[in-house]
């Protein structure tokens, strides 16, 4: 989570000030709609039926912003939701959050008012503790209410928000102990308990916890036991449980290599792992739980990119980098569309630090967004897929900082605000 802290030593961003945008204003003008209001109550399209047409028919819409600072933008992405729920048949919104307890909590019997409630805990607290995300479960609740079926679910392989604190250990367990596989009698399983329930107990920390990381015997121990009953699984019968289980323990691996592993790495090359997961748990998505229907995904943009080979990764090899956008684009070639969220002024908040401040947002001269500043717009959507760039341009895409990338290949189009503010938390 910690992106704009991560993505400064991880971009190159320190580029000079004279540097020209490759594009010129009658080129964005060509490509820009006016969009009238981020209000969910207006009813006014405009700009949002253009968006639409250029989603097409893809099945995944990536929703990105720069940081977890800008309370704007998570009210952009309610409004961009519920146009795409009530407009484009979009019905479900999948969450950079824990893909086992979200989906396990949207399964329960619960009225769907307390189902949203724990769901809310269980969805990462830059977003869910803020006063914005009131008006996006609000939408959820009266939409479910009024007949549309939309299900949250979650694709992060984390396990430390609280429902997975008290039920994880458990669920799993009990599951196993259902399917009578061998490797549950075993010895080898006895040895894994204990260090699974170490894994799981570490509390939320996105840089990791490497420190807790069993010796290197019982850390090969723990993933030949996880690989064995992922195989034991595949040679039983197959119900949705069973599936969904094979894919979480294929999930708990990943995060047990990013929590131990990938962690005590510099910049990107930390996130790997846990992009690689959350790609592979939204494909499964994709192609099993929601097989036929359109999901949206509320996500950082740093993740949302469909192609890293465009980005900089301050000297480590785009090769040894996943980015969850790039993988699932990939993955489902034609069927994915990634929408940026961007501002021209305003301030920002960094959640993670214990006392929140709030930063200016200062654009580079010769970006993307000096040449909206310099437009009447206070909202636009602007389809840069189609932009005539072959150099590049400068644009602040997956953090604060400009960077000249073909961002017209990293993204489809971009959602522009003129003027951000962070979000507001009652209590922190």
């Amino acid at each position: 989570m910690r992106f704009q802290e991560i993505l400064l030593t991880s971009f190159l961003v320190c580029l000079p000030v004279a540097l020209k945008a490759q594009l010129s204003k009658d080129d964005i003008l060509k490509n820009l709609t006016e969009i009238k209001s981020l209000e969910l109550s207006d009813d006014n399209s405009s700009g949002y039926d253009v968006m639409a047409q250029k989603i097409g028919e893809a099945r995944i819409v990536l929703l990105g912003e720069q940081t977890h600072g800008h309370g704007t933008t998570f009210i952009a992405k309610t409004k961009i939701i519920k146009y795409l729920i009530e407009n484009k048949g979009f019905d479900v919104v999948a969450f950079e959050s824990s893909f086992y307890e979200i989906n396990k909590i949207w399964e329960s019997d619960l009225a769907i008012e307390k189902k949203l409630s724990v769901t809310r805990t269980e969805i990462y607290p830059a977003w869910s503790a803020s006063e914005e995300l009131d008006l996006f479960f609000d939408f959820i609740k009266e939409a479910n209410v009024n007949g549309k079926r939309v299900d949250l679910t979650g694709f992060d392989c984390k396990h430390d928000l609280p429902y997975g604190q008290k039920n994880y250990i458990v669920d799993f367990h009990t599951f196993l102990l259902k399917t009578k596989i061998p490797i549950v009698g075993s010895s080898e399983y006895l040895k894994f308990k204990p260090i699974l329930e170490t894994l799981i107990k570490l509390k939320m920390n996105f840089r990791e916890d490497a420190s807790s990381r069993p010796n290197q015997t019982d850390y090969r121990l723990f993933n030949d036991v996880l690989d064995s009953t992922k195989n034991q699984l595949n040679n039983i019968e197959k119900t949705e449980e069973v599936e969904f289980w094979i894919q979480e323990v294929k999930s708990l691996k990943k995060f047990a290599q990013s929590t131990w592993v990938t962690s005590k790495l510099k910049g990107a090359a930390r996130l790997a792992t846990r992009d690689s997961a959350m790609a592979e748990n939204l494909i499964w998505l994709a192609a099993n739980k929601f097989r036929n229907r359109k999901i949206i995904v509320w996500a950082a943009s740093y993740h949302i990119a469909k192609e890293k080979q465009e980005l900089s990764f301050n000297g480590i090899d785009s090769k040894s980098i996943e980015l969850l956008g790039n993988m699932v684009n990939l993955r489902m070639p034609g069927q994915v569309y990634s929408l940026n969220i961007i501002g021209g002024s305003g301030t920002y908040g960094e959640w993670f630090k214990q006392k929140y401040y709030k930063y200016p947002i200062n654009i580079t001269k010769g970006s993307l967004e000096m040449e909206f500043v310099s437009m009447p717009y206070k909202y636009a959507f602007i389809d840069i897929k189609n932009l005539p760039n072959k150099d590049g341009f400068l644009m602040a895409g997956t953090s604060h900082n400009a960077m000249k990338a073909n961002w017209n290949k990293v993204f489809d189009g971009v959602i522009y605000i003129k003027s951000m503010s962070p979000p507001t938390y009652t209590i922190r």
